[in-house]
């Protein structure tokens, strides 16, 4: 499983803000807000003299947005009549997209009375592209004369920015340059991790949560992405940091590469993180994926274990938050009925008794190539023979179908599989006569590398 944020996602996002050419930057004239769908508070097409103004882009599926929603509403409430503040819906895709517009009404619906600021849908980024909006949440602050005089991500950040806007003493330039070496500073933390020079990366990661307290969660989220899989001891403290202390992190971000370091982390914090994470969305697709990601760890627990009745106790488990998976849409159905299916067949393996009317279910509900190869390893993993004969016939036939339609890297994940079985029954000339049909195969493709690699797996079986 790999991990969906870096150190050069964060610097990145910052050295767009900072450095990319875009449409609207710090100076400039704020657009007037076209096409879009009000769901609450009057029409607004341009932004009236006078009058300041705090609008945010955001979208259904991202979790910083979500988080930002208690503090943009505490801001509504604390400069009323001072400050409007607006959030714009933007759809993911440049084009009409009718199921979305559905999603965003009913995360209004379900959050009404937590928003009180006006909410406009942009289905179409008409207005998000006019602004130069490329990732969200995208925050620009705009001043009694319709200019933009701050823009950044991390609506914390607008505390300071606020109280300066209307005691007229904001600087825009400044807090320009501001985000610009914040933005440089992230990016030599990366430097110095790609040099291995990780004590000196956590030395700069401290001294900018001095300088720049208001990105502290931000910050010790990527202190934790340093140490994680590096420094065991270093990653703990920091993540026990991050709990014990109720630090502002977007909880969400840190479910994948916890998950990934679980090994080597302690266990009740990984399930905090997991549990933080899920109480912190709404999205029924995102509490979807964290129940998933702690079914994974129950499953890993149980074919780790060597003790028979832990193991199928925590197998128990991992096929009930499975099961329980929040419906979402027919296609995210389709897709978790499969990945039960994969896990109750597991469930069966692992208690010695493989039920072959599941796999064949499994079968039917045509699984993509990652559930098959996941549920195929679990199997070699347990090492049932009856299991690994009832998969020998369907793990052929999804080689063959994979030649015909030139999936190589299918052929190649199922070829190596097959072979790994062959071993396990002790038909080694069965595992010899597969590693020759895929060199022959993947000769003929010109696939220099595969045949390279099954050449090897040859030799040295």
């Amino acid at each position: 499983m790999k991990i969906l944020i870096s150190l050069v996602l964060i610097a990145n996002t910052f050295t767009m803000l900072a450095q990319k050419k875009v449409s609207i930057q710090v100076g400039d004239k704020a657009p007037p807000l076209n096409t879009l769908t009000w769901l609450r508070g009057d029409p607004l097409t341009s932004f009236k003299p006078g009058q300041y103004y705090v609008l945010e882009f955001s979208t259904v599926s991202c979790p910083p947005c979500r988080k930002s929603i208690p503090h943009l509403a505490e801001l509504t409430r604390r400069y009323q009549g001072k400050i409007n503040f607006i959030n714009v819906y933007s759809s993911e895709f440049d084009r009409e997209d009718d199921a979305y517009i559905v999603r965003i009404k009913n995360l209004f619906e379900k959050l009404n009375q937590q928003m009180p600021f006006a909410v406009a849908i942009d289905n179409v980024q008409a207005s998000g592209k006019s602004y130069g909006v490329h990732s969200w949440p995208d925050i620009f602050v705009i001043n009694h004369t319709g200019h933009v005089v701050w823009r950044g991500f991390l609506v914390n950040e607008l505390d300071a920015v606020l109280e300066k806007l209307l005691a007229a003493t904001l600087n825009p330039q400044a807090e320009k340059i501001k985000q610009s070496q914040f933005s440089a500073a992230l990016q030599e933390v990366e430097q110095l991790k790609k040099d291995g020079d990780f004590l000196q990366a956590d030395q700069q990661l401290k001294a900018l949560m001095t300088s720049s307290p208001e990105n502290r969660g931000l910050l010790l989220l990527t202190q934790f992405l340093l140490w994680a899989g590096q420094d065991a001891s270093r990653a703990t403290a920091v993540l026990e940091t991050m709990l014990e202390n109720g630090e502002d992190v977007l909880w969400v971000k840190l479910t994948s590469p916890v998950t990934q370091h679980a090994a080597q982390l302690p266990e009740h914090l990984v399930n905090k993180v997991l549990y933080r994470a899920f109480q912190e969305t709404v999205l029924p697709e995102m509490k979807a994926s964290i129940l998933i990601q702690q079914a994974h760890l129950f499953k890993t627990k149980a074919l780790n274990s060597k003790d028979d009745r832990t193991a199928l106790h925590n197998m128990y488990v991992a096929q009930t938050l499975i099961d329980s998976l929040p419906k979402v849409d027919t296609a995210r159905h389709a897709e978790y009925k499969t990945l039960s299916l994969q896990y109750q067949y597991t469930t069966t393996v692992l208690g010695g008794s493989p039920n072959e009317t599941i796999l064949q279910d499994f079968i039917k509900s045509q699984p993509e190539q990652f559930p098959w190869t996941v549920l195929i390893g679990d199997v070699i993993k347990i090492q049932n023979i009856t299991a690994i004969k009832q998969l020998m016939a369907p793990v052929s036939t999804c080689i063959e179908d994979a030649a015909l339609m030139h999936q190589y890297s299918r052929v190649a994940s199922f070829g190596e599989r097959k072979a790994q079985m062959m071993a396990l029954l002790g038909n080694r000339e069965a595992q010899e006569a597969t590693y020759k049909k895929l060199i022959v195969y993947f000769s003929k493709v010109n696939d220099t590398k595969r045949t390279t690699f099954f050449k090897t797996r040859l030799d040295a079986r």
